[in-house]
């Protein structure tokens, strides 16, 4: 009420539906048992304590305007190398799909497993995941390391986040607290 945001709903502790962590609070998806079990769990609480129609509401867009950019940029793709790997794996599929409405072809890239990056791209994109669990082989990986560093140094456009932001970083520690 102080905030003047409106309130859909709440979730309150469920422990049948809880999720553990681990150092960075989570745990991929393939690595949780009964993760069904436990977003069904979550949906049927929503359904109880949750406005769903007003908050699906506020989430609608309009669709047109991504089909018309679609449409506009056809003939001029913009290409975004992706990092996609098991060191950088959380990726919102959501967000690929927009960038793909409005025009951008989606370029993947294992910066653990290749050499360099894709050719000709317009941008870069390093989104989270575990490089710390895989920092042995990201660094035995100085072609790719340096590929990359040269690229953003020279301005290509990039987002990094999370653990892709850390992999861009000048060190990086392992779980057992190796650099």
């Amino acid at each position: 009420k102080e905030t003047g945001l409106p309130v859909f709903g709440y979730l309150p502790h469920m422990e049948e539906a809880a999720f553990e962590s681990r150092h960075l609070g989570l745990y991929t998806a393939a690595e949780i048992d009964d993760l069904t079990a436990r977003i069904e769990k979550l949906a049927e609480q929503m359904e109880k304590s949750v406005d769903l129609e007003k908050l699906l509401y506020v989430c609608q867009f309009e669709e047109n305007i991504l089909e018309n950019r679609a449409e506009e940029k056809r003939e001029s793709y913009v290409r975004l190398a992706v990092a996609k790997d098991e060191a950088f794996c959380f990726l919102y599929e959501e967000t690929l799909d927009v960038l793909q409405k409005a025009g951008v072809e989606i370029v993947y890239f294992s910066p653990l497993h290749d050499n360099c990056l894709p050719e000709n791209i317009d941008g870069l994109y390093l989104p989270g995941g575990y490089p710390e669990l895989y920092a042995k082989g990201l660094s035995e990986n100085e072609v790719m390391r340096n590929t990359i560093r040269t690229a953003v140094e020279n301005g290509l456009p990039t987002v990094a986040e999370c653990g892709g932001f850390l992999y861009l970083c000048q060190t990086l520690q392992d779980t057992e607290g190796v650099i």
